[in-house]
């Protein structure tokens, strides 16, 4: 019905009959505004047995993609806000991911688990944060539980991956990487506004890095068996870079203002 021959329909009508009308053309441009608001995408693509899959997408511009095959693999996504991502993909049996963004919106989170026994619990709280994790060869881990998971509360922060050159280098477009048994403890954290870690981990080595204030950065590269690396910053602007080749190393870095 074109707008002239709608005014004419009108002014045919009563009072009651045009107000009727138009709360339902209200309600209909309405529903349509939302049909274009909410634009969320899940996929989940599973492989195997007893595989475990949830999404959970509250708000507009998400999208998750979830991809398991093998046996008894957990993987859970929720989504609050706007524009975040989320990819897991994990192979082989006994896996567990859990990612959870709330209150932010541009973050993005992506998980590799290629082993068994494989468990990442993670959380991001805030603007444009990244997370990039990948784990191979079996019983690495990044968090406790679902309940206890490494968190990044604050803007800009980053947890990916390192380069090892001519000395350390965040990379922001790389995986943070553990193989065989690397953990990174599950009291790590970072909390803050525009943090850096950058992480690799080879071996039955532990590490812990522990972040509070603005701006600071931590590299850890520990490539052997049993190392242990500590990396805790308090305050603005610190900067350390940890490197460890070798069995059974210690090394503890503690900065405050």
């Amino acid at each position: 019905m074109g707008f002239e021959l709608l005014i004419s329909y009108l002014q045919t009508k009563n009072f009651s009959q045009m107000k009727k009308l138009f709360s339902i053309i209200a309600l209909l441009l309405f529903l349509t505004g939302m049909g274009f608001a909410q634009n969320n995408q899940a996929t989940v693509d599973q492989d195997g047995n007893t595989n475990e899959a949830m999404i959970d997408q509250i708000g507009s511009g998400h999208e998750a993609f979830i991809y398991q095959t093998g046996s008894n693999n957990e993987a859970e996504i929720r989504q609050t806000h706007d524009r975040n991502w989320a990819e897991v993909i994990q192979q082989n049996d006994d896996n567990k991911v859990f990612i959870d963004q709330v209150y932010g919106s541009d973050n993005i989170a992506q998980i590799k688990q290629m082993g068994s026994q494989e468990h990442t619990y993670f959380r991001q709280q805030g603007d444009n944060n990244i997370f990039r994790l990948m784990q191979q060869d079996g019983y690495n881990k990044v968090g406790l539980d679902a309940d206890n998971p490494f968190i990044q509360l604050g803007n800009h922060n980053k947890f990916a991956g390192v380069t090892n050159g001519d000395g350390l280098a965040f990379d922001q477009d790389g995986y943070a990487m553990q193989y065989n048994g690397a953990v990174l403890d599950p009291s790590s954290h970072q909390t803050g506004d525009y943090n850096q870690i950058g992480l690799y981990q080879d071996g039955l080595s532990t590490g812990t890095i522990k972040q509070h204030g603005d701006e600071n950065t931590a590299l850890l590269w520990q490539v052997g068996e049993g190392n242990t690396a500590i990396i805790d910053q308090y305050g603005n602007g610190h900067s350390a870079s940890v490197t460890q080749v070798g069995d059974g190393n210690t090394a503890i870095v503690t900065q405050s203002p």
